[in-house]
C-alpha cells in the first residue's frame, strides 16, 4: 500500500496511507475543507504523482496529516 512519508528537520518520520481514489470514501464537509488546505501545502510533484497513480488521502487520515503539515522544512515523498 503506498504511503505519504513526511520527515521533519529532526529526522522524525510520519507515514500516512494513500488509497485508490476510485475506492475511497467521500469526505464530509469538514474533511473536504481540510483536504483543500492539505492540497495547498503539498509540493506540486507529490500532487502530480498522486494524480498519476490515482491515489488520494483517506478521510480518516485528513486531520492528523493536516496537523503534521503545519511544520516547516518538511521532506515529503511517496513510498510503497
Amino acid at each position: 500500500m503506498p504511503k505519504l512519508l513526511i520527515t521533519n528537520p529532526k529526522g522524525k518520520r510520519h507515514s500516512f496511507n494513500l488509497v485508490s481514489a476510485s475506492n475511497s470514501q467521500r469526505p464530509n464537509e469538514i474533511q473536504t475543507h481540510d483536504l483543500d488546505q492539505i492540497i495547498r501545502r503539498l509540493p506540486p510533484n507529490i500532487l502530480e504523482e498522486m494524480s498519476a497513480r490515482g491515489l488520494t488521502i483517506p478521510p480518516g487520515e485528513v486531520g492528523l496529516l493536516l496537523s503534521r503539515l503545519k511544520a516547516a522544512d518538511l521532506n515529503i515523498s511517496i513510498g510503497d
